[in-house]
Formats: C-alpha cells, structure tokens, sequence
C-alpha cells in the first residue's frame, strides 16, 4: 500500500475582490437643520416701509436723551447701559462716544460720590470703549461708599465691572469675590423678585461673557415687565432685534443653500453637519447689521471656512489609522 505524502505548501489565487475595510463610524444623527426647513424661515407681515418712518421717529427720540446737556449724568449712564444690553447701542455709537470724551473724572466723582452703583458702571462703559482708567479710582471711591455690604445695586454693578480687570489688578480680582460673595448673601433675604432674578442671570454668567444677542432677547423681556423702562426704548429694541434676526434669517439661508449645491454633506455621510452652529458662532464674532457690506462678509467668510472643520476631523477619525491620518491632514 502506498504511503500518501502531503504537499508543501497550499498556493491559492489571491481573491479579485478583497473583504472591505470596514472603518469606524460614530453614527452621528442628521441635522434638525434641513435645508428646506431653514429656506421657510420668514418674518409674516413685516412691512419694511411701513415700520421705516415710525422706526426713525423712536431712534431720534432716544439720540436726544443720550446728547441732551441737561440730563443728568447717571441717567445718561444708566440709559447707555440698557442700549447696550438690548443689543442696540451700535445705532448710537457716535453719540455715546461723544458723551464719553466729554466726562472729566474729577467732576464724574464728586457728582456721583452718593450713587456708587453709577459710578461703577461709568467705570465698566469707559473701559468697555477703551478709556484707560486706573483700578484705584473705582476702589477709592468705594472705600467711602458707607454700608458697602448692604448696597445690592452697588455691589451688582461692582460684580459686572470687575470682569474687566486687567491682568495683575489684583484688588479688582478682590473685589470680584467679595462682590460675588454678598450678593449671594442677599440673594436669600431679597423680597423684589425682579431684582432676584436679576442677580441670579448675573451670577450665573456676568454681562462681559455673555453672547449680545442672546442677552438682549432676555434682557428686552426683562424691560417688557418693567414699567419704569421708557416705552420709547422698549418699542425700538422689539423692532430692532425682529429685524436684525430676520437679517440674519436671510443670511443663513443663503448659506444653506450653498451647502446643499456643495452636496458634501451628503457624500461624506459620516460626518456632523453643523452649518446652523457655526453660523451662531459667526452672528456671536459679528452680530449687528451696521456697515452691513463688511459684516455681512465677516459672518458669511466665518461661516464658509468653519463648516468644513467637522467634516475633516470626521475624516481623521474614520481613516482609522494614524499613517492615513498624518497623510491627509498633511495636505
């Protein structure tokens, strides 16, 4: 009987159709934001030249009230703060520029040497429009501030202003953790709700970190409530930021657009769409609609060159391998 030897090797033909790589996906979820939702987004029944004349008669209205020379000077602080947090102070800048050269220090604290909640807010506007103004004026002047600890509105605008401390100003730093500290203190025996709930949005986030646009939408249905807010302003901030959302609306849609005819999205599956959020950040760099042209092109260039970053890093991610990585990310 034979002996059956077995064979050395076992040469097979390679196979003409290798098994597919099968890479790694994070199964993001499609986008809320679909092309033809964000297309119907319009303002109904805005009439642009019915509003145009009512809309100039409030911004003259409100101009004379900042430039007027009789005013008094803390009601002229306190009317620029609240343009600026209702996210309509770019209609004013010049005014309020001109009303800001010609304060003297000297006199702005002997007139508000009792008021020191306008004082510290003279303080933050000068150093929000770049006036350079040593940290020892404002300490100073608290220092002769009696019964500090119970002023809640002193000790609030005291809050809003330290955040502007710049690096080395440590008794700013100081006085941002007492100031913080009080007002929790008399957070828990305030009885005027308004003034609560003011303290708490203040604390959560301060003013100087807070993105304008989201701030105005709160703060206008905070003056809404108000009764002691000028009719006049209120109505002006409503128009404006309907048509300055609407501007935006506009705006967005014409991205969308361009990132649907681009078809990337739907090519490369796999990674997050973002147009909507990074359209928010691009509104957040640049948010009014003033000197519209350069603007309108800062957010729509922020737009056009962000919305690609999530697609190259899905891409990173789903090329699995660091050799592919470096090579794609190299180009």
């Amino acid at each position: 009987m034979g002996s059956y030897t077995s064979p050395i090797c076992n040469l097979q033909r390679p196979s003409m159709h290798p098994d597919p790589v099968v890479r790694r996906s994070a199964n993001y979820k499609p986008t809320l934001w679909r092309n033809d939702f964000i297309q119907s987004l319009r303002f109904e029944g805005i009439n642009k030249s019915e509003i145009s004349n009512y809309y100039g008669e409030l911004k003259t209205n409100i101009r004379s009230q900042i430039v007027y020379k009789e005013s008094q000077l803390a009601a002229k602080l306190k009317m620029v703060d609240m343009l600026q947090r209702l996210g309509v102070a770019y209609h004013f800048s010049g005014e309020i520029e001109h009303m800001l050269e010609e304060i003297i220090m000297d006199d702005a604290i002997a007139t508000l040497k009792n008021d020191f909640a306008s004082f510290a807010l003279l303080f933050r506007l000068m150093r929000t429009n770049c006036y350079h103004i040593p940290q020892d004026i404002l300490l100073s002047t608290m220092s002769m501030k009696d019964n500090m600890q119970n002023d809640i509105n002193g000790l609030h605008s005291l809050y809003e202003t330290t955040f502007l401390a710049l690096d080395g100003e440590k008794s700013l730093e100081d006085a941002r953790v007492f100031s913080t500290r009080r007002l929790k203190e008399l957070m828990k025996t305030c009885v005027d709700q308004r003034v609560k709930t003011q303290l708490d949005h203040a604390l959560e986030v301060p003013l100087h970190w807070r993105a304008p646009r989201l701030e105005a939408r709160w703060f206008i249905d905070q003056c809404h409530a108000n009764v002691d807010v000028d009719p006049v302003v209120k109505n002006f901030a409503k128009l404006d930021y309907n048509q300055v959302q609407l501007l935006h609306q506009e705006e967005l849609a014409k991205l969308s657009r361009w990132w649907a005819e681009i078809g990337l999205k739907d090519k490369l599956h796999f990674a997050r769409d973002r147009l909507v959020e990074i359209f928010f950040l691009a509104t957040g760099i640049a948010p009014e609609p003033h000197n519209s042209d350069s603007l309108l092109e800062c957010r729509l260039f922020a737009s056009q060159k962000g919305v690609p970053i999530p697609t190259r890093i899905a891409i990173c991610v789903h090329l699995k391998t660091l050799p592919k990585r470096l090579r794609y990310s190299s180009r």
